[in-house]
């Protein structure tokens, strides 16, 4: 397993902090990239109507709602009390080998309008306070120093291999204490993946079985990918184009506009703020973000009935997971 597939199942998918870097690693929704996705690429799918999707004249398209997958994710809310709770559970287990943890603190929750930049710059104050760089958005601070021993138990041994790792917290309780972890530490076995990783399996996989906390993500980023290629899509995205070069400015990517204007620098100067200003009224004229909105909306209808199953389970586990989280931080 490739090092970056390890930060993302390893690191990043221990919390609801890591879904939206994971999604936007995943499906390349980064507003300015210059080395991202070009515009229509998805995996393969050919871009077209003949994929069963119903016509965009039976969603309602409008970027005020939310995606149909939306419902089987946190909310902004939800995620920040999960991310507590598993802050609670890494202080738990810290403790049990005599150590005293403090999280840092949370960023603050920033409420996202609608489907934020999902599909590139579309909010016309932001686009003229801030251009394409975005309003300043809170980082989560670092983990407090640790010592050895301490590093030991929080992180785990340095040597490790994901594929080793157990998938549930069920399945680390069954292990035997002596082929559980080599490492002692105060006379504790440290646990698989250390603290870290105890805190993500006892919050998201606490039994054998439970669905993969990626499992939604995936779907999401199978509509974005599947999405961008429909040629509705493309046919609003060439309209948007033409606009932009009616106004000088000679971009094809709705999502990517950055890379063809050379604004890796200055992306909240006047230049940049200019062009954002204008590729939002694009958008408005091309009607492209309610385009685009209702195709996913109807790619992600479909994904939902064929795996209503798993999605009635995964629905089901993370109410479960927030009656626990709640019980947490009390």
């Amino acid at each position: 397993m490739g090092i970056l597939l390890m930060v993302i199942r390893g690191v990043l998918m221990a919390s609801e902090r890591g879904r939206a870097f994971i999604v936007s690693l995943a499906a390349c929704f980064s507003l300015i990239s210059l080395s991202g996705c070009s515009f229509g690429e998805a995996e393969g799918e050919e871009a077209g109507r003949g994929t069963g999707v119903d016509a965009i004249d039976d969603v309602d398209g409008t970027e005020g709602s939310g995606l149909p997958l939306d419902s089987y994710f946190a909310s902004p809310a939800q995620a920040q009390m999960l991310d507590r709770a598993q802050d609670v559970l890494k202080k738990q287990c810290m403790e049990r080998y005599g150590f005293s943890y403090t999280p840092p603190p949370l960023p603050e929750v920033v409420p996202v309008k609608g489907v934020g930049n999902r599909y590139g710059i579309a909010d016309p104050a932001d686009a003229a306070n801030f251009g394409y760089g975005g309003p300043d958005m809170a980082t989560q601070a670092d983990d407090p120093p640790l010592g050895e021993d301490e590093a030991a138990v929080f992180n785990g041994p340095e040597e490790l291999d994901p594929d080793s790792l157990p998938n549930s917290q069920e399945e680390v309780d069954d292990l035997p204490a002596s082929t559980s972890n080599a490492n002692l530490v105060n006379g504790l076995v440290v646990p698989p993946g250390g603290c870290i990783r105890e805190s993500f399996l006892k919050l998201y996989a606490p039994r054998a079985g439970a669905v993969d906390i990626l499992f939604t993500q995936d779907l999401e980023r199978e509509s974005f990918a599947r999405s961008r290629a429909d040629s509705r899509v493309k046919d609003a995205a060439s309209a948007w184009s033409a606009c932009m070069g009616r106004s000088g400015y000679e971009v094809s990517d709705p999502m990517n506009p950055g890379r063809e204007l050379n604004l890796a620098e200055g992306l909240s100067g006047e230049k940049a703020t200019a062009i954002a200003v204008q590729d939002v009224e694009c958008k408005k004229r091309a009607n492209l973000i309610k385009i685009w909105f209702a195709v996913e909306s109807s790619y992600q209808h479909e994904v939902i009935k064929r795996e209503a199953d798993t999605l009635k389970r995964a629905k089901a586990e993370h109410h479960e997971r927030i009656r626990f989280a709640e019980s947490l931080v009390k």
